[in-house]
């Protein structure tokens, strides 16, 4: 049996309703809730986070679609519809990156094209791009190769096992919350737990980093990160990791993705559609309810 939500999600589209309201040139959002390299999530933990970010981010997109393994198929097509349609649409990864979006470096993968048409990701769990999971067993592992491919001019050591760096044993370190982790991520715990951070000295070429959540030093931008959102200057394309962290030690990864979405999102990616008036300022006053 593989890893991953033991019970199929066939496309399911949570269309959400505003009273009285439509948004123009809204937002979509896709979940991956399918299989994962286990030391990296739990099957119910992946579940209560996908359900929350659904939960807490109610009305903010035009659609919110959940995808499984066997429904890989219509989250190509639901990728490519969601292309080239003037506005930012995020993938939310559970740590697998699909073969359709990354099929082993073959021309210019579907992924790349994601963020060279304004579009981002939010990974969590097993570092970036580098293992597919629909697999029985799990594919190949694609290593660093994929994430530079995807992120075409960042460095050879985008992504460092942040344990070594520090000489120390075991698979996760903890980390400290940044001024703007504070700021946009209440819910995320505050000694976040990481694995595998993002070497801020190899974000280069056409990106930057757009702000750290959490770092080594617990100062901006820091020398490694995690969480981190960075931003292609060219394509309007965005990236963030949360919680890469495995070894079964990680921080509650639904609330803080949904704390982004909701907090930093709106606030600053480009071509994000526009939530209806009074809509941030309502949720982000029930995410710090919620945390307190």
């Amino acid at each position: 049996m593989k890893h991953g939500i033991m019970t199929c999600v066939r496309s399911v589209t949570i269309a959400v309703a505003l009273a009285g309201a439509t948004l123009a040139n809204a937002s979509d959002l896709a979940l991956l809730r399918g299989s994962f390299q286990p030391l990296w999530y739990s099957d119910v933990k992946l579940g209560k986070d996908v359900d929350k970010i659904v939960e807490k981010t109610a009305g903010l997109f035009n659609s919110t679609v959940q995808f499984n393994d066997d429904s890989l198929d219509d989250f190509e097509r639901w990728t490519k519809n969601n292309l080239n349609d003037g506005e930012l649409d995020i993938i939310w990864l559970n740590g697998s990156m699909p073969r359709f979006l990354w099929p082993g470096g073959v021309g210019k993968p579907l992924a790349r094209q994601w963020l060279d048409t304004g579009n981002m990701f939010i990974n969590v769990g097993q570092t970036f791009a580098d293992q597919s999971w629909e697999c029985e067993g799990g594919c190949e592992v694609n290593g660093l190769g994929a994430a530079q491919d995807i992120l075409d001019g960042v460095g050879g050591e985008i992504f460092v096992r942040i344990n070594a760096v520090r000489g120390e044993g075991g698979a996760n370190v903890v980390i400290k919350k940044t001024p703007a982790g504070e700021k946009y991520l209440p819910s995320m715990c505050d000694r976040p737990p990481t694995s595998f951070t993002m070497k801020i000295s190899e974000v280069k070429g056409d990106w930057e980093v757009a702000d750290s959540f959490a770092t080594l030093s617990g100062e901006e931008p820091g020398d490694f990160a995690d969480p981190v959102v960075i931003h292609n200057k060219k394509t309007n394309g965005y990236l963030l990791i949360l919680s890469q962290s495995g070894g079964n030690l990680w921080c509650s990864r639904g609330g803080p993705s949904a704390d982004f979405m909701n907090n930093w999102v709106p606030a600053n990616a480009i071509g994000f559609g526009v939530a209806p008036a009074g809509k941030l300022v309502t949720r982000w006053a029930d995410i710090k309810r919620a945390t307190e």
